[in-house]
C-alpha cells in the first residue's frame, strides 16, 4: 500500500481495533473522503504466522471487530455495498445471529473436548452479541477525537526524518 504522506497525516489506525486494522484503515480512508482501490492484477496473498491463541480467542476478537466496524460504518453513512464482498458480507443486519450460530458450533467444539474454559468462553461471546458493546458508543465523536490526537502525533514526526 503507498499513500501520500498527508493521506496518512490525516487518518488514523484506530487502536480500538486488534484484527484486521488493515481493511478498519481502509475504512477510516474512506471517512476521510479517501478511495483506495485494490488492483484486481495485484494479488495480495495472506500468510500469517501460525499461532498459539485459542480458537475461541480469535474468534471473540472478530465479533468485536466486526460489531465495531459495522457500527463504524453507519455512523458515518458508508453504504454496506462500497464494502462488498469483504467485509461487508460479515457486516448485515444478520452480524449478532451469525456470531451467536458460529460461537455454538465452537462450543459443541469445546464440549466434545470436553473444555469447559472454552465452553465458557463461547458462551461469553454469545453474550457479547445479544448486548453488543458497541451499540450506544459514538464513533463519530471517537474518530474526530482520535484524528485531532493522530494528527499531532504525525505532525511531531515529521520532524523526525519521515521521508517526504
Amino acid at each position: 500500500m503507498t499513500l501520500a504522506r498527508d493521506v496518512l497525516m490525516r487518518t488514523p489506525f484506530d487502536p480500538r481495533i486488534t484484527r484486521g486494522e488493515d481493511i478498519d484503515f481502509l475504512i477510516n480512508l474512506r471517512i476521510h473522503g479517501t478511495t483506495f482501490y485494490l488492483h484486481r492484477d495485484l494479488p495480495i496473498k495472506h500468510l500469517p504466522p501460525s499461532s498459539p491463541q485459542q480458537k475461541w480467542k480469535k474468534f471473540r476478537e472478530d465479533a468485536l471487530r466486526f460489531l465495531y466496524e459495522r457500527k463504524k460504518i453507519s455512523d458515518h453513512n458508508l453504504p454496506l455495498h462500497d464494502l462488498q464482498p469483504y467485509p461487508g458480507a460479515f457486516l448485515g443486519p444478520d452480524l449478532e445471529s451469525r456470531i451467536i450460530r458460529t460461537a455454538e458450533t465452537l462450543k459443541r467444539h469445546y464440549q466434545d473436548m470436553y473444555d469447559r474454559d472454552g465452553i465458557a468462553r463461547c458462551d461469553e461471546i454469545i453474550s457479547l452479541a445479544q448486548r453488543n458493546p458497541f451499540a450506544d458508543f459514538n464513533t463519530r465523536t471517537w474518530l474526530i477525537d482520535l484524528s485531532a490526537r493522530w494528527r499531532e502525533i504525525t505532525s511531531a514526526a515529521l520532524g523526525l526524518g519521515v521521508p517526504q
